[in-house]
């Protein structure tokens, strides 16, 4: 019940103050709300396949002063996770101060992001909590943590400070791997590579190249992934995703096409009508909003190349947040129309444009299949939910636990 009430309060949040542009109150409900997630991921008891086996693991962790090389070597798990784990650890044995701390860095990091990137704050916290809040906070804890590193390191990509934000990218590296990412982002910022994260005609282009691309290239993608990695965790774990369904695209045309709709299509109309809402003088003056306009693309690219290479549909967890920020900003904008005319849709409209990506969101994330027969459901790993204050174990979330192993 509690993620109803939190939706249906952030749906009046979004009419109340990003529609009606209300400002008394407005910075004191977002805290509220970000308090909220905070707790509610914080608190949760056997939720998320991925948070079982962390607590396990956090179980035989040792604590601080017993840290010893063997515990960084005989584990896949990058170093500053380990060692925030074992200052948790060494604190008390009890998971949940360790799902507390990283709740609130990462709803803390990703609430700040969306305050300074779009003015539409509520409706972008709204997108984050249907499509990336349980993921993050309940199953990919080390990644969301290297995610964090890269929004923090957003503000000085967007500057040109790039010492600092290499410095970033190697605190995200040693958080989780899949951050090494962002060391390739500067150099689709240089001349002449920038075209290709410029909107554009040429956009609808690469897009499509992309798309055949990932068809294409999933055969062969982990083993280049083996030929090239420079460490064994990497090889080793290339193999693995190799074999498991994120090897390869496992999507039939209908869910294809949902994903291109649910994931590319918002951003890429959002992009279209606030470009021709911008004078192009202003736009190629502004590098902070081509910076954020290169960001988006790379959530539709990412997005466009993961319909056959299964596995990047993690590289969402980062780039997803600027696509959300992209989409917010546009809605309940004055539109764009003929000449110098601007309208106004209204809030039941809005509604209408947005209902189906949240309920394709909402489907593919949690009503999907989790096991092939069917008899499992994704949303039973998260609902009903449970809190340590009464911790009660679910039938089927347990069934989930059991088949995932």
């Amino acid at each position: 019940m509690i993620y109803f009430i939190i939706l249906g309060a952030f749906l009046f949040l979004i009419f109340y103050y990003d529609y009606c542009q209300n400002k008394q109150g407005r910075l004191f409900w977002y805290v509220v709300m970000m308090v909220m997630l905070i707790l509610v991921a914080g608190l949760r008891y056997r939720i998320g396949v991925d948070s079982i086996r962390y607590e396990n693991y956090y179980e035989d962790l040792h604590t601080l002063p017993n840290l010893k090389a063997d515990d960084f070597k005989d584990t896949r798990y990058a170093p500053l996770y380990i060692i925030l784990a074992s200052a948790c650890r060494t604190i008390t044995s009890d998971f949940t101060l360790l799902q507390m701390v990283i709740a609130i860095i990462v709803n803390c990091t990703v609430f700040y992001f969306f305050y300074r990137n779009t003015p539409h704050i509520y409706l972008a916290a709204t997108f984050y909590y249907i499509c990336l809040y349980l993921n993050l906070n309940t199953e990919v804890i080390r990644e969301a943590l290297a995610v964090c590193v890269f929004l923090w390191a957003w503000p000085f990509f967007r500057k040109g400070q790039w010492l600092i934000y290499y410095l970033l990218c190697v605190v995200a590296f040693f958080c989780h791997v899949s951050s090494i990412v962002m060391l390739l982002l500067p150099l689709f910022w240089i001349p002449g590579i920038r075209w290709f994260f410029t909107f554009g005609r040429q956009t609808y282009f690469i897009v499509l190249a992309l798309m055949a691309a990932g068809f294409l290239v999933q055969i062969y993608f982990f083993d280049f992934i083996k030929a090239i990695a420079f460490t064994e965790n990497m090889a080793e774990r290339a193999e693995v995703y190799k074999e498991s369904d994120l090897g390869g695209n496992t999507l039939n045309i209908v869910g294809a096409l949902g994903e291109v709709f649910k994931l590319m299509l918002y951003p890429f109309l959002a992009l279209y009508f606030l470009n021709k809402g911008r004078s192009k003088q202003n736009l190629s003056s502004d590098t902070g909003v081509l910076k954020m306009e290169m960001m988006t693309l790379m959530s539709i690219y990412t997005a466009a190349l993961t319909l056959g290479i299964a596995i990047l549909s993690r590289y969402q967890n980062y780039f997803m947040f600027f696509a959300i920020a992209t989409v917010s900003t546009c809605v309940f904008s004055e539109l764009p129309g003929k000449g110098r005319k601007r309208y106004r849709i209204k809030f039941v409209m809005w509604v209408a444009v947005l209902l189906p990506l949240f309920a394709m969101q909402i489907y593919s994330l949690y009503f999907a299949n989790f096991n092939k027969s069917g008899t499992l459901k994704n949303y039973m790993t998260y609902y009903p939910y449970s809190h340590r204050l009464d911790p009660q174990e679910n039938p089927d979330r347990e069934n989930v636990i059991r088949y995932s192993r």
